[in-house]
């Protein structure tokens, strides 16, 4: 037993010093890892620096206020097919009084906010009689014809931008089965017209109150009744 006993203290005197080479070697390549991987950090940085003061970096800011700005090109869509107005004073024929008077107002305090005694709408089936075929026909008519003659000021709403050259266009609402009627300013893609131009030194204020868009002339009616047309459960 005693023999026994020292060879398994020599095999663990062994183990043990084997183990102390084995984590001494290792705590050696560590630290040699680290030391290489910081002295290549610092030779590139010091490389990185010498450049970056041997060639510093200088930027110029140049800030230029031209006296004279050039308009960006606008273009807008009324939704609004005809003035309900017009369009009634036009087809008498193709406009009522609202069925239900009362009902209607309280729906649509817009159309009755002044003297509703000459109250009339056209008839597109929504409190009134369903003649919308032929009030479709009346407006492809409008479009085609009276819109090339008068001009579409008359019919639809006045450009709100009055300092401008607006240019008409019509765009057809596959949805709806009706016109659009679309101004553009500044538009040049296929002139030779000058662009519009603004002076710089003008405030912010009058540049934005040149794009107002003046809501006294904007009908909505037939656009309002129409779109109840298209929707029977409003």
């Amino acid at each position: 037993m005693h023999q026994t006993s020292s060879v398994k203290l020599i095999m663990s005197e062994v183990n043990n010093r084997n183990n102390w080479k084995i984590r001494l070697t290792w705590k050696l390549l560590k630290s040699v890892i680290f030391l290489v991987c910081v002295t290549c950090f610092v030779w590139q940085s010091a490389n990185f620096f010498g450049l970056y003061f041997t060639y510093p970096t200088t930027t110029s800011v140049d800030l230029t206020f031209p006296e004279v700005l050039i308009k960006p090109a606008i273009t807008f869509c009324n939704n609004n097919p005809v003035k309900r107005k017009t369009f009634c004073a036009e087809y008498p024929h193709l406009c009522q009084k609202p069925n239900n008077l009362t009902e209607f107002c309280t729906k649509h305090p817009y159309f009755c906010k002044a003297d509703i005694s000459n109250l009339v709408i056209p008839k597109l089936g929504y409190y009134a009689s369903n003649s919308a075929h032929e009030v479709q026909d009346a407006l492809m008519e409008i479009y085609i014809h009276n819109v090339s003659q008068d001009g579409p000021d008359l019919w639809s709403w006045k450009a709100p931008i009055r300092e401008s050259k607006m240019k008409a266009t019509f765009i057809y609402d596959y949805s709806r089965s009706v016109y659009v009627t679309c101004y553009s300013t500044n538009l040049h893609i296929y002139g030779s017209e000058e662009v519009e131009t603004a002076n710089s030194s003008g405030s912010a204020a009058s540049a934005i109150k040149e794009l107002e868009l003046k809501d006294e002339n904007y009908d909505s009616d037939l656009e309002i009744l129409q779109s109840r047309y298209d929707n029977k459960d409003v």
